[in-house]
């Protein structure tokens, strides 16, 4: 069984979130949706929803995304027969609680986001095969998990009692922990949101660096991917499914 876990206070975003899934996955496909809608912090909120879901396979996502698929079940059995965790976007070297800080080299995956104008844009972290392995974090738009590996790295609601970095701490404590992550570039999503590094996010940047200590090293990238705009979703599919064909 698939579970899919949403934090969402808004009835309308939840349905949204809801019924693009429902589109992605098929009917005979035994699936469960799991809402938090009052929760505390979302490591707070999968902690408990954990407990409550039946599922083999536990998706955890941003209740503003869409897949872009309809392949979505079908592609989450490929992936999690090899790997424990798997995202849309991540890096092979964690040099920040910021992922997209390791740079080109080491960052993968694509997402489309809503742009000026009513217009969308894909952006293209890196694009080098279908799966990326050897990956150190992820990030937490979207996270399709083995349900053992959820259930013995948890989630820290303790240091992180907001909205963010608890997929980076996740994620790399699961890396730590011996799991196997990838970014996969056959599931593309939609993120109706982009994220922000602003006030509210520092103070949880500076409890995940005490809490993990020693990175390597970086230089700060001012320009780390590619965009390209387009005009409606549909282009936007047909972008990244064009981008999925041409991978090894």
């Amino acid at each position: 069984m698939i579970s899919l876990i949403l934090a969402s206070p808004s009835d309308a975003r939840f349905q949204a979130a809801v019924q693009t899934y429902q589109r992605a996955i098929p009917q005979n496909e035994p699936f469960e949706i799991i809402r938090i809608s009052e929760a505390k912090s979302l490591a707070e909120a999968y902690n408990r929803a954990l407990k409550l879901s039946r599922g083999d396979i536990l998706i955890f996502s941003h209740d503003d995304v869409e897949p872009l698929t309809a392949n979505l079940a079908e592609r989450l059995h490929h992936h999690l027969a090899t790997y424990d965790i798997i995202g849309v976007a991540g890096t092979s070297r964690l040099v920040s609680p910021r992922w997209i800080d390791a740079g080109p080299l080491y960052t993968f995956g694509h997402v489309a986001h809503p742009y000026e104008g009513n217009t969308f844009v894909v952006s293209i972290y890196g694009a080098r095969a279908r799966v990326n392995p050897n990956i150190q974090a992820l990030d937490g738009l979207f996270l399709a998990c083995r349900r053992e590996a959820v259930e013995k790295i948890g989630w820290d609601e303790q240091t992180f009692p907001g909205f963010h970095c608890y997929d980076i701490d996740f994620t790399f404590r699961a890396f730590q922990a011996g799991h196997k992550l990838a970014v996969v570039m056959d599931i593309p999503l939609l993120h109706n949101s982009h994220g922000r590094f602003d006030a509210a996010w520092q103070p949880h940047a500076n409890a995940f660096l005490k809490k993990h200590g020693h990175l390597p090293p970086h230089i700060p990238f001012e320009c780390q991917w590619a965009g390209i705009r387009v005009a409606t979703k549909d282009q936007a599919r047909h972008i990244m499914n064009e981008t999925i064909e041409t991978l090894p």
